[in-house]
């Protein structure tokens, strides 16, 4: 079924320090947002991203398969976002991954997001698709 309602007042993007904002989900159910990096953190690189669940069920946010200019480096990371709610959340890459692939500037980002019930993982995902970026 298609959607073609969309709410415009959520389209005012808040402003970032550091790269355009760019809406990877935008839907009745979930809203993901890739909002800034952060080149210099103190674990590695960072991406921002804001996650807003508007469910009724907690759900788990998580990315899969995640490459840097093509080479593997999985974050490791996960969120819980409580129903109803919103979170600003960083993404954080260690500098071993980067140094021993050679990545000096990140061109391009390619990851899975996963977004799946936290309480039931034998739930369908409400979302499991691949997206690149380029910050």
């Amino acid at each position: 079924s298609v959607n073609s309602s969309s709410s415009s007042a959520q389209e005012d993007p808040k402003p970032s320090g550091t790269s355009k904002e760019q809406v990877l989900v935008e839907d009745d159910n979930i809203t993901v947002k890739f909002t800034g990096t952060q080149e210099d953190n103190l674990w590695g690189y960072t991406v921002k991203v804001y996650l807003e669940n508007n469910t009724e069920k907690d759900l788990m946010f998580s990315v899969d398969d995640v490459s840097v200019n093509g080479y593997m480096c999985d974050p490791f990371w996960a969120s819980t976002v409580a129903a109803g709610k919103k979170a600003n959340e960083k993404i954080t890459f260690s500098e071993a991954a980067f140094a021993e692939n050679g990545i000096e500037a990140v061109e391009e980002i390619s990851f899975t997001l996963h977004v799946y019930d936290s309480n039931d993982l034998t739930a369908d995902s409400l979302l499991k698709k691949t997206f690149t970026v380029n910050p």
